[in-house]
């Protein structure tokens, strides 16, 4: 997934589109990224995917971000093949 937001938001919103569970974990990566349209995107197509949030959200700061990206790597590390 690119990290330019001009190709990344249409990647991402193809990919929740497509509930293309193979783009997880590149999704989960753009949670952290400087920018919150990125982050909004990424997260909205996870939930389109998953059904799920962990309590994310993009416009908290990093610091308050972390343990629901935290919770991301680790149901990815369970489910994201299933």
């Amino acid at each position: 997934m690119s990290i330019d937001p001009l190709n990344s938001i249409p990647a991402i919103q193809d990919a929740a589109h497509k509930k293309d569970r193979t783009a997880i974990p590149a999704l989960i990566k753009q949670l952290d990224n400087d920018d919150p349209a990125i982050r909004f995107y990424a997260i909205s197509a996870l939930q389109d995917i998953t059904g799920q949030t962990f309590g994310y959200h993009y416009f908290d700061d990093k610091p308050t971000r972390k343990p629901a990206v935290q919770k991301w790597q680790e149901w990815a590390g369970k489910n994201a093949t299933r």
